[in-house]
């Protein structure tokens, strides 16, 4: 088990040291949401590929429970979304 030191976690949990997992895998998130901005066709789709065996080598490692790993992308879509929509505004 890794230990996850957060400063800004005290807020939530005090002194006490993180021993849950966070819901949604940030992995997989980050490099979703990188393929989302992208412009190029190719590196879109060499991004969304990263991201995939990125999901599968967490789910492997048992680092993110599935159902983070599947939000990830949902989430990271909407706030793509979100995003996008208030620059276009």
């Amino acid at each position: 088990m890794v230990d996850l030191l957060d400063p800004c976690s005290i807020v939530f949990y005090g002194s006490n040291v993180i021993t849950k997992d966070l819901f949604f895998s940030g992995h997989t998130a980050t490099v979703f949401l990188g393929a989302l901005c992208l412009q190029n066709k190719k590196e879109k789709i060499i991004a969304f590929t990263a991201a995939g065996i990125i999901a599968i080598l967490l789910l492997i490692q048992h680092v993110h429970y599935t159902a983070d790993v599947i939000a990830a992308p949902f989430f990271s879509w909407l706030c793509w979304y979100f995003g996008k929509t208030i620059s276009d505004f």
